[in-house]
């Protein structure tokens, strides 16, 4: 960590690493700015490790159960067949999943920390990679990649079916861009 430098416009920068022009600095009590950031240090962009901390909290959820209610693309579209389910999302490797909504007619009904609820669906996946999706979102392909990689496993529930049915895929592509909302 570099000496903490005051800018002209009163912010206060502090460079946490830096070699050959790529450095992270820190602007002010709760942001990062990164310039010529390594890939490594990318994780720090706009404070997202304390934003993963709280991924799938009971707030997190709270908060995600309003994204996705307010997407037409999403509520509106599970309305329209009758989506029923509850589904858990969680990290890979751990026992349970640390998040649960419960969706009632495509709309989103509770949300919260998983408490034992039965999942129709279980999602899986590194803290790099939900991250990497909250901030850029997904295709179809890239989450069939995902899936034939490993990186996304369904502890529960059936990719393959929902993939093969264009009113469920959709859907369920978007609702990875809504996480980005939360």
């Amino acid at each position: 960590m570099f000496p903490p430098e005051q800018r002209d416009d009163g912010a206060l920068f502090i460079t946490l690493w830096a070699t050959n022009r790529k450095a992270v600095s820190l602007r002010g009590p709760h942001c990062a700015t990164v310039g010529w950031a390594h890939p490594q240090s990318l994780n720090l962009h706009k404070g997202d490790k304390q934003h993963m901390a709280d991924l799938f909290s009971a707030e997190w959820m709270q908060g995600f159960q309003e994204a996705w209610n307010n997407e037409p693309e999403l509520a509106g579209a599970l309305a329209e067949i009758g989506f029923n389910s509850t589904i858990g999302y969680g990290f890979e490797g751990e026992a349970e999943p640390r998040g649960f909504i419960e969706v009632e007619n495509g709309r989103v009904t509770r949300a919260g920390a998983y408490n034992g609820e039965s999942l129709n669906w279980d999602l899986r996946a590194g803290p790099e990679t939900w991250n990497k999706w909250k901030e850029k979102g997904v295709s179809m392909m890239s989450l069939g990649s995902a899936y034939m990689t490993g990186k996304l496993k369904f502890a529960v529930g059936d990719y393959k079916a929902m993939a093969k049915d264009p009113r469920m895929a959709g859907p369920f592509v978007k609702s990875f861009s809504v996480m980005g909302r939360v």
